[in-house]
């Protein structure tokens, strides 16, 4: 793991894959890290070079006393490629990670190639906390039963105030109202099992963006990128262009 200055915090992340090859920076979701991020980035990382970091306030990056809104994340990630000399990457996030690629898209699209959006938040149509906690512990049951034990170490990283500041910003956010000004080729990816996002959502959101479309993971849960990895892999390895190196 590596570590760079950004904005006086210490970030956190892991490097696959080869320097001079296409970059992929990938974004974990709510309160975690890029750890359950990594079945996915070796499967990206013999054609792509992979960089996965912990944003600020989460995993082994530093905490910021302010708890960062998505809008703060999304330009903290761009500061943090930045610093680690990334003029330009695509963006593959999970979750709450699909709305910082969204922000950071929208806020600085010459940083941004192209969009995968893997179960992105939060669904309007059941954007209330009771609605999005009992759907999560549903999808769980889909997930590998591995993911929860996966997370443990990045929960006890996160104290109560940032948990729920967080999930504050994230119920706040609106990705839909985002979606028109993201001029970035994007491939949404939702797996058929998944509890937390609604098909209906995913299409809408789709709808709403100049260049998108909508792939379905037959089987895949939530976090398609931890428990469906190769199909993931497969469908993102199909959209991305793999012919020049815009890392450089």
């Amino acid at each position: 793991m590596r570590r760079v200055k950004v904005g006086g915090w210490d970030v956190a992340f892991v490097e696959r894959g080869p320097m001079d090859a296409p970059a992929i920076v990938t974004l974990h979701g709510f309160i975690i890290s890029q750890r359950y991020m990594a079945p996915l980035a070796e499967r990206l990382a013999p054609r792509f070079r992979v960089l996965s970091p912990d944003l600020p306030g989460f995993g082994r990056s530093d905490k910021p006393r302010e708890v960062l809104s998505i809008a703060q994340l999304g330009d903290a990630l761009v500061a943090w490629m930045d610093a680690v000399d990334l003029p330009r990457a695509h963006l593959v996030g999970n979750s709450m990670g699909c709305q910082v690629a969204l922000a950071a898209a929208e806020r600085h699209p010459a940083r941004v190639d192209r969009l995968v959006l893997i179960g992105p938040t939060t669904d309007p149509h059941t954007r209330t906390v009771p609605q999005q906690a009992a759907l999560l512990a549903y999808d769980m049951l889909g997930e590998k039963p591995s993911l929860p034990l996966a997370h443990v170490p990045d929960y006890l990283r996160v104290t109560p105030r940032r948990y729920l500041k967080t999930l504050e910003h994230v119920m706040r956010d609106r990705p839909e109202e985002r979606a028109p000004r993201v001029a970035a080729p994007t491939l949404i990816l939702r797996g058929s099992k998944d509890r937390l996002v609604s098909q209906r959502f995913v299409e809408e959101l789709a709808a709403r963006m100049p260049d998108a479309r909508v792939e379905v993971l037959p089987g895949a849960p939530h976090a398609a990128n931890y428990s469906a990895p190769d199909a993931t892999a497969a469908a993102t390895l199909r959209f991305l262009p793999q012919g020049s190196s815009i890392g450089g």
